[in-house]
């Protein structure tokens, strides 16, 4: 469930983070990976969306693509 920035997130008891913010690299592109934090902000430009995800350790930026049809499923993106 995404909600809007201020509101917890329900987070289910058998999700664990696997890595803090700010810890990924580019060697780690394409594995898998779970985070755990806040939104901070979140940017749409033309259709793809940056969302900045912080924790205690950091800032990870997430880019989106809310025409992806997994994503709309997912998190009811509405697509134009």
């Amino acid at each position: 469930m995404l909600v809007s920035r201020g509101q917890g997130v329900f987070i289910p008891a058998l999700m664990k983070r696997t890595h803090h913010c700010s810890q990924l690299r580019k060697s780690d592109a394409g594995s898998a990976a779970t985070l755990v934090g806040w939104v901070d902000s979140v940017r749409d430009h033309g259709g793809i969306l940056f969302v900045d995800l912080r924790d205690r350790e950091g800032l990870t930026q997430i880019v989106l693509d809310p025409a992806n049809a997994a994503l709309e499923a997912q998190f009811g993106f509405n697509q134009a």
